[in-house]
C-alpha cells in the first residue's frame, strides 16, 4: 500500500486512520470485537482502492476513493459525490 501514497488524498487519509487504529491501545475490552469489524471493513476498502489506484485510470480510482473513503460518501449503492464525472465512468461500460 505504500506505493499508492500520494495518489489519492482520501486513500491516504483512510490508510492513516487504519494505521492509527492498529496502533491504538486505548480501546476498551468490551469494544474490541466491534472495533475489529470496523477496522477489517476499512482495510478491505483501502485494499480495493489501492488496486484501483495502481491498475485503472485515475478517473475510476478517484471516483471509488471519493465515494467510499471521502467525507461526502454515501451510505447506499449509487449515492456518489456530485463532483464525480459519471459520463467518463459510463463510457467504460462494455455495452
Amino acid at each position: 500500500m505504500h506505493e499508492t501514497k500520494g495518489s489519492n488524498k482520501h486513500l491516504d487519509a483512510a490508510l492513516e486512520n487504519v494505521e492509527k487504529s492498529f496502533l491504538s491501545k486505548s480501546i476498551p475490552t468490551e469494544k474490541l470485537e466491534r472495533h475489529a469489524r470496523s477496522l477489517a471493513t476499512q482495510l478491505a476498502i483501502c485494499l480495493q482502492a489501492g488496486l484501483l489506484v495502481r491498475r485503472l485510470p485515475q478517473t475510476v480510482s478517484d471516483a471509488f476513493c471519493s465515494s467510499r473513503l471521502g467525507p461526502n460518501r454515501g451510505s447506499i449503492f449509487g449515492d456518489i459525490p456530485m463532483d464525480i464525472y459519471t459520463d467518463v465512468l459510463l463510457k467504460r461500460l462494455p455495452f
